[in-house]
C-alpha cells in the first residue's frame, strides 16, 4: 500500500536469496529488478518520480539491511522474454507489466534468476554500490 500510495504504477521485483553463511548467520543476495535505460526506454519511471522512488527504495533497503546480512546487490536487469508491443495495444508495457514478465519467467522456473557476476551482467544488471564493500 505504501508503494501504490506513493509511486503508483511503478513496478520493481525485490528478490532476496540466501547464498552463504558467515558464523552463524546467514548472507543474502538482493536482487532489484527494476525498469531501467537503456533495456527498457518505454517503462522507465518519469524523472518526475525518480527521486521519489529512489528515496523509497532506500528506506525499504534500510529495512531489509536491518533484517538480514545482505552482501551482495544487484539492480537494473531485463526479463529474458521482453514483449515490446502487443498487437492489441497502441502502447508499449508500463513498468508494472514489465515487472510482472521477470516474475512469471521466476515462477516458471527460478533457475532463470542469474546466479553470478557474468550472468547478472549478460542480463543488464549493475552491482549495487551499498554492497560492493561487503
Amino acid at each position: 500500500m505504501a508503494w501504490q500510495g506513493r509511486c503508483f504504477r511503478a513496478g520493481m521485483m525485490l528478490a532476496l536469496t540466501r547464498h552463504g553463511r558467515a558464523g552463524a548467520n546467514s548472507t543474502y543476495e538482493l536482487v532489484l529488478f527494476q525498469p531501467k535505460i537503456p533495456q527498457y526506454v518505454n517503462a522507465a519511471e518519469p524523472k518526475s518520480r525518480r527521486s521519489e522512488q529512489e528515496t523509497w527504495i532506500g528506506e525499504l533497503l534500510e529495512k531489509l539491511d536491518d533484517q538480514f546480512r545482505v552482501t551482495r546487490g544487484w539492480v537494473g536487469g531485463k526479463a529474458l522474454a521482453h514483449v515490446e508491443k502487443r498487437s492489441s495495444r497502441r502502447v508499449s508495457p508500463d513498468s508494472v507489466e514489465v515487472s510482472c514478465e521477470i516474475i512469471e519467467e521466476l515462477m516458471i522456473d527460478v533457475g532463470t534468476l542469474p546466479t553470478n557476476k557474468t550472468e547478472f551482467l549478460d542480463r543488464g544488471f549493475q552491482e549495487m554500490d551499498r554492497y560492493s564493500s561487503s
